[in-house]
């Protein structure tokens, strides 16, 4: 077996400028690429960081929070009804000449308003109050 001499082969590029450009552009893709994937490599790496530091700092918290709870006494949550204020409610003055006697009203029931149904029924209590003034 002969050793086969290799002789360099040179070929004509047509408009070689245009594909030398491209070539280049395309490697300067590819570093742009490779810039911005290694970018995102640090900042996973940055998250991890953050991520055990952050596990740690709730290891800790734990462990303190286990010690508070051995310090503080056993207690038994006892839940008590709260019980709603009572308005009072300023009697109306009749004008002399009507005398009505009045009739007991039943004991009127403890609803748990929320605030909105509160302030709403406020409010139609002072509209009903300004109706009876005019």
């Amino acid at each position: 077996m002969k050793k086969e001499k290799q002789e360099a082969l040179y070929v004509r590029i047509a408009d070689s400028v245009s594909v030398r450009r491209n070539l280049l552009e395309s490697s300067k893709g590819a570093l742009e690429v490779l810039k911005s994937h290694e970018q995102i490599k640090g900042i996973r790496e940055q998250k991890q960081a953050l991520f055990e530091h952050l596990k740690a700092k709730v290891r800790v918290l734990n462990n303190l929070l286990g010690r508070l709870r051995g310090h503080l006494p056993r207690v038994k949550a006892q839940e008590q009804p709260k019980e709603a204020p009572k308005k009072i409610v300023p009697a109306k003055k009749s004008p002399p000449q009507q005398k009505e006697i009045p009739q007991p009203k039943p004991a009127p029931q403890i609803k748990h308003l929320s605030e909105t149904e509160k302030l709403e029924q406020e409010l139609a209590e002072i509209e009903s109050k300004l109706r009876a003034i005019s």
